[in-house]
């Protein structure tokens, strides 16, 4: 379910690295160019474990599929809470965090997930930005908080 390549930009260095407990589990990172160039990056963990979890990453990957290039995160998080619950998976939920990354904006937020860490190269330095909000599938319209940053 996850990426099979890493997309190529030239402004950024791309690495990712998972290693999971048992062969189906819930971590999930992913990532889509839109047309106008801007990256969106996602990593989630599902709750539960194994096909439980597994079952949830498939549900998300679909939903960031067809959410991903919306230019709006409030959108793309409401929406894929809201099929989440739809499908009842009895009680099961996606904490998320993502980010669109164009030039030199950057716009990220929270689902559940531990803070943000940005690396400043100019400045050798690294920021936390907490994110605070309810797992994806928690809570009908839940009030998501988009931060900008800009570089």
């Amino acid at each position: 379910m996850l990426p099979k390549t890493l997309p190529q930009l030239p402004q950024l260095d791309i690495a990712v690295y998972m290693k999971t407990a048992t062969e189906v589990g819930g971590d999930y990172y992913d990532f889509n160019i839109g047309l106008d160039g801007t990256l969106t990056c996602v990593l989630g963990d599902a709750t539960g474990h194994g096909m439980k979890a597994g079952t949830m990453v498939t549900a998300v990957k679909g939903l960031f599929n067809s959410y991903g290039a919306n230019p709006d995160i409030l959108y793309s998080f409401q929406e894929i809470s809201r099929c989440i619950k739809q499908m009842q998976l009895d009680k099961l939920s996606m904490c998320m965090t993502m980010l669109k990354i164009n030039n030199n904006k950057l716009l990220m937020s929270a689902a559940g997930m531990p803070p943000i860490l940005i690396y400043n190269h100019s400045e050798k330095s690294v920021s936390e930005q907490v994110i605070k909000g309810m797992p994806l599938g928690t809570f009908d319209k839940y009030p998501y908080d988009v931060r900008e940053r800009q570089n």
